[in-house]
Order: C-alpha cells, then structure tokens, then sequence
C-alpha cells in the first residue's frame, strides 16, 4: 500500500519538503526536487545512532542550503549531496543518507510506495 505525499507540482525546483506519515508530529522522510528528478530520504543524520531518528532540518522544511545546492543537518552542519546523499562535509563525511523510494502516479502525485521506514535501495526517481 503506498501513501499520498503531495502533487509533483507543490514542489519547485531545489527545493525540499518534510513529511509525517507516521502522525507524530515530526517529518519522517522529506523529499528533493532537482530538475524534475525526486529524491527522497529518511529525515535522520547519519552522524547520530540510526535508532535515535535526529532529523536533519533546523525549521519545517528546511533541508537545502541557501542556494538549493546541498541537504544540510541543522545540528552539525554537513553538507550532503541531494542526488545521492553522500556526506562531502562534516563529522559524517563518506556516510550516506537513507533512501526512500519515491514514486509518481499518473496523476502526478508523489508516493511513498511502501509505509516501511527503514528505507530502500531502489533508486525510483522519475
């Protein structure tokens, strides 16, 4: 079973948004439109416990540096790739995020084909 996200066309482009599909108040995974591919990821640093789940934004859908260019964690200030996640800066540097399969419906809507949180290999991005 997958879960509605939001429409493609609410994300522009360099530009993230967080979601809480788990309906606790905190934005499990978040998503990256860059030049009509979507990448999404677990919100979790990869420098803290993986079990501990510290999210990445320092404000509600606030991943991307200023210029859209990379995914910022708010809490010590590495610098990942948006289109793989790598780690190019910080204590984590070489770490990866967690992928999350993102898919697109015919609708143009974006889904999380699967509810599990402990992400996926599969590079779904369309």
């Amino acid at each position: 079973m997958s879960i509605d996200l939001c429409k493609a066309d609410d994300l522009d482009d360099r530009t993230a948004r967080g979601f809480d599909i788990l309906g606790n108040g905190r934005d499990a995974l978040f998503v990256i439109r860059i030049n009509d591919t979507f990448h999404g990821y677990l919100n979790a640093c990869p420098h803290y416990d993986p079990s501990a789940r510290v999210p990445l934004a320092w404000s509600k859908d606030k991943y991307l540096n200023a210029g859209g260019t990379h995914i910022v964690c708010s809490g010590h200030g590495a610098f990942f790739e948006p289109e793989t996640g790598l780690c190019i800066r910080g204590p984590c540097k070489g770490a990866v995020l967690t992928r999350m399969a993102i898919e697109i419906s015919s609708d143009g809507m974006l889904k999380l084909p699967n509810t599990s949180l402990t992400g996926d290999d599969n590079d779904s991005n369309r």
